[in-house]
C-alpha cells in the first residue's frame, strides 16, 4: 500500500510540475510583439539610418510607435535627433511623445505612448516619426516625417 501510495504522490507531483510547465510555455508564447514596418521599409537613409515601426504587444493588447535613428560610422559626423513619435486608430485620436531637447548624439530613440486595444477589435492604424540631423563638420541640417500604416486584429 505505502508503494502505491508514493507512486501516486509522485505521479501527481510529476502532473503538477508539468502543468505549471506548460502554462508558463503558453503564457510567453501569447506573449509576442507584432512589428509592422513604416512605408518602404523599417530602415531608410545611409549615412544617417532612419527607422519607425509599430509594435503590438499581444499579450497586454497595447500598441506603440519606436523611432530609431542613428548615425552610422563611417560618413560624416552626424547630431541626430527623433522630434516626434505618434500612433493612434485612423478615424481616432493618437497621440504622440516629443523628444528631447537637441543634442549631439550618435543615435536617438523615441516611442509614442501607448494606445490600447480590446481584444477582438479590427483596427487600422497609422504611425509617424518626424527625425532631424546636422552635419558636425559643415552645418548643414536635413529632416524627414515618415510615416505607415498598420491592419491587425487585437489579440
Amino acid at each position: 500500500m505505502k508503494i502505491i501510495r508514493s507512486r501516486m504522490v509522485r505521479l501527481f507531483a510529476v502532473s503538477a510540475l508539468a502543468a505549471s510547465f506548460i502554462a508558463v510555455g503558453i503564457q510567453n508564447a501569447h506573449a509576442a510583439i507584432r512589428i509592422f514596418p513604416a512605408t518602404g521599409g523599417t530602415c531608410v537613409g545611409t549615412e544617417v539610418l532612419r527607422c519607425l515601426e509599430l509594435r503590438y504587444d499581444d499579450a497586454n493588447e497595447r500598441y506603440r510607435a519606436r523611432a530609431e535613428i542613428t548615425d552610422v560610422a563611417g560618413g560624416s559626423d552626424a547630431a541626430v535627433e527623433v522630434d516626434l513619435a505618434c500612433a493612434g486608430p485612423v478615424g481616432g485620436t493618437g497621440d504622440c511623445n516629443v523628444g528631447d531637447p537637441p543634442g549631439e548624439p550618435v543615435k536617438d530613440t523615441l516611442e509614442s505612448p501607448f494606445e490600447s486595444c480590446r481584444q477582438g477589435d479590427i483596427i487600422t492604424v497609422r504611425f509617424s516619426a518626424e527625425f532631424s540631423w546636422r552635419n558636425i563638420g559643415t552645418g548643414a541640417t536635413g529632416s524627414e516625417r515618415r510615416t505607415g500604416s498598420a491592419h491587425f486584429t487585437c489579440t
